[in-house]
């Protein structure tokens, strides 16, 4: 049975306001903090390095046999339509393309230490469609930057809602509550119903978890830029990574996106340039969606 889940948030006024008292949270109340295997951050490291080919990056994928067998799973399945029988992770890298290689690699990779089964609200497909629609619009809407590393920006989309995870795991009866009610009520936002149930936001839960596994500062101040308006934002990837998720978020949620024309601190991509990314991923999310299900169900 599959379970109804909010999309990211996107800034806003809230039109609802929760009746329910706020919970107060305390970090020393989490149990237990996921961790990750220890070559995760080497694994994330290779996986911002552009000048990469596909023969180094399957020396690093080499050492998660996890991520080689969903990697060569799904180079061979109908999501990919091989003409031949994929037998080796350099040929699956190839087939697959760099952009689904990183992608597929740290959503294995990050939610192995998580287990979010308590938590019957939590829609994992939904979590990891939305997440790949954040890495793409990340990446599509730096490419004419000069100054940010597009696979950076990739990297961070896939770890946007990083904090959602660790809820789910570590109060999944509340987080529960919060995700019901943020989908029987469009009008909430999903991080005021966590606030509210759980006493923290999933940006909070991220900024949290980004610090314990010693995420890079830069990773690790995107996914933090929950709690910041755009005119808030003075760093150039946190900026352009919120404005990607805004464009993916209105997608999932099937609402008007309206292009960002002023900047605060960063000035905005062009309005065309926002208006083509959410263009793009129109026309590939049927495809998302299946890379999604396949990574769920393997």
């Amino acid at each position: 049975m599959q379970h109804s889940q909010h999309p990211p948030d996107k800034p806003g006024p809230r039109l609802r306001v929760v009746d329910s008292q706020p919970q107060v949270f305390d970090p020393k109340n989490i149990k237990k903090l996921p961790t990750p295997s220890k070559t995760v951050s080497i694994l994330l490291q290779a996986l911002v390095d552009e000048d990469m080919d596909f023969h180094q990056l399957a020396e690093i994928l080499e050492q998660f046999p996890s991520i080689v067998v969903r990697l060569i799973a799904l180079a061979n399945s109908a999501w990919s339509s091989p003409v031949s029988t994929i037998d080796s992770l350099e040929m699956a890298c190839a087939r697959l393309g760099f952009n689904v290689v990183r992608s597929v690699s740290i959503a294995v990779a990050i939610s192995a230490p998580f287990d979010p089964s308590r938590c019957p609200a939590f829609n994992a497909e939904r979590f990891w469609c939305s997440a790949f629609l954040n890495a793409d619009a990340a990446t599509w809407l730096v490419e004419r930057h000069p100054s940010i590393n597009p696979q950076a920006a990739r990297t961070a989309g896939l770890l946007y809602n990083l904090g959602l995870l660790l809820l789910v795991v570590d109060m999944p009866d509340k987080t529960h509550q919060a995700l019901t009610e943020a989908s029987a009520h469009p009008d909430i936002r999903l991080n005021h119903a966590l606030q509210q149930h759980c006493g923290i936001g999933y940006d909070e839960a991220g900024a949290i978890i980004s610090q314990a596994w010693r995420l890079p500062d830069k990773l690790a101040n995107a996914i933090g830029g929950h709690r910041l308006s755009l005119h808030e934002i003075d760093n150039e990837l946190t900026y352009y990574l919120a404005l990607a998720c805004q464009i993916s978020s209105s997608l999932c949620s099937e609402q008007e996106y309206i292009p960002v024309e002023t900047g605060g601190c960063i000035t905005p991509p062009p309005v065309e340039h926002q208006l083509a990314v959410l263009r793009r991923l129109k026309s590939s999310l049927p495809k998302t969606r299946q890379l999604a299900s396949l990574l769920y169900h393997y």
